[in-house]
């Protein structure tokens, strides 16, 4: 879980940047993939019971 709420405090974070720097605006369906982008790059650094729970967070953020 805390994975998870990291990917998101980080592109929120990075997604706040590119609005306030290069005036940016960005789609809620956007930051989602962002969020999605984040957890599949990290999912490749992680073990394999780690990866079941990356695959699901993704996979259940897509279906809502």
């Amino acid at each position: 879980m805390r994975i998870w709420f990291a990917a998101c405090a980080y592109s929120l974070w990075k997604i706040r940047n590119r609005r306030f720097f290069d005036k940016q605006q960005a789609r809620l369906s956007d930051t989602i993939q962002q969020i999605i982008d984040c957890l599949e790059l990290w999912k490749l650094r992680a073990n394999a019971a780690i990866k079941e729970k990356f695959s699901f967070w993704c996979d259940s953020i897509t279906q809502s």
